[in-house]
């Protein structure tokens, strides 16, 4: 066992290591401190750098959403005002036909009017023309009682009365002549009347096909009901307009292709009940469906086809379907459609120009 007085003295030399070791493990603590301290300092910027960019991204997705809603706003305000424009060329088509029917009407009475007047010229005439006979008459009566005592004054009385009769004659020609230019006066009047029915019919026939294009688009689901589609839209003819001008700008369609797209009727994007794929409805309205209509419909089709195919719009794909609706379709019409693949959809309603379904 070592006591205290066994143990080896320390020297000065080892106290001043003992101290010099002792200052080097402070400084290493001090130095670890500092290090910690930086490291929570760095980690505080970091953080709130993060918050910053966190509120940043934040406030542009508010913005984004608050552009998105004004967007939206805008375009439903748009479409209530051509809605508007739309039904007020609708009302002045109705009025421009009652007032053409009125004038119609006005003018058949005039000619009514006339034919009647000419009746009762006519009438007149032929009791003047009774009248006049029944006096000739009276005067050969009275000639021939008094023939042995008149004869020389009979044959004189006699040739005036031919003369009268000849002037007679002249007269009822020279009437019968301007009856005749009467007559065709009226006729032509008549041929007058019937072109203009004529065009109203055509006025009226291009009202029918306005109001039935306006029904195809209030009521895309009868394509699909007819069709078998599901998932129906109607696609807006400014977004056709926009994507055949970015396909002829890149060299896939010409300018009269583009601009023989953009006048289609009616566009619908559906998919197929069956297996979902997507579909691009090219639709040529009409109210009576004739062959140039399908012809329009294959046409125009295959142009949307081809700028789907080779130039790939971002919002839009899947396969062209050409589309014929309208109340009827000749059969001429209707052999080209089965041999140009386009298909006929009868529309029921769409003679109903006025508050059509919802």
């Amino acid at each position: 066992m070592t006591t205290p007085d066994d143990r080896k003295p320390v020297t000065n030399a080892e106290l001043y290591e003992l101290w010099e070791r002792q200052d080097q493990r402070i400084d290493r603590l001090l130095a670890a401190q500092e290090n910690t301290e930086k490291a929570i300092s760095d980690m505080r910027v970091r953080e709130e750098e993060r918050a910053a960019r966190h509120d940043k991204e934040m406030a542009e997705i508010r913005a984004d959403i608050t552009a998105a809603h004004i967007a939206q706003d805008e375009r439903a305000a748009r479409h209530d005002k051509e809605m508007a424009e739309i039904r007020a060329a609708i009302t002045a088509a109705h009025i421009a036909q009652d007032e053409r029917a009125a004038r119609h009407d006005k003018e058949m009475a005039v000619i009514r009017a006339a034919i009647t007047a000419a009746h009762i010229a006519q009438d007149e005439r032929a009791a003047r023309h009774d009248k006049e006979m029944a006096e000739i008459r009276a005067d050969i009566t009275a000639a021939h009682i008094a023939q042995d005592e008149r004869a020389a004054r009979h044959d004189k009385e006699m040739a005036e009365i031919r003369a009268d009769i000849t002037a007679a004659h002249i007269a009822q020609d020279e009437r019968a002549a301007r009856h005749d230019k009467e007559m065709a006066v009226i006729r032509a009047g008549i041929a007058d009347l019937t072109r203009a029915q004529d065009r109203t019919n055509q006025d009226v026939s291009t009202l029918k096909g306005w109001g039935l294009e306006l029904y195809c688009k209030r009521n895309p689901e009868i394509f699909a009901e007819s069709l078998g589609l599901r998932d129906e839209e109607l696609i807006p003819k400014r977004e056709i307009r926009r994507i055949a001008g970015e396909a002829r700008q890149a060299g896939v369609i010409t300018l009269d292709q583009s601009r023989s797209l953009s006048r289609a009727d009616v566009f619908i994007y559906a998919r197929r009940d069956s297996d979902y794929q997507p579909l691009c409805l090219v639709v040529e309205a009409s109210y009576r469906v004739d062959d140039e209509d399908v012809n329009r419909a294959a046409a125009r089709a295959a142009i949307l086809g081809l700028i789907i195919q080779k130039y790939q719009p971002r919002n839009l794909n899947g396969q062209a379907v050409p589309i014929v609706a309208g109340t009827d379709i000749a059969t001429p019409a209707r052999l080209v459609a089965q041999n140009l693949g386009v298909t006929y959809v009868p529309v029921q309603n769409g003679n109903q120009l006025t508050n059509p379904p919802e």
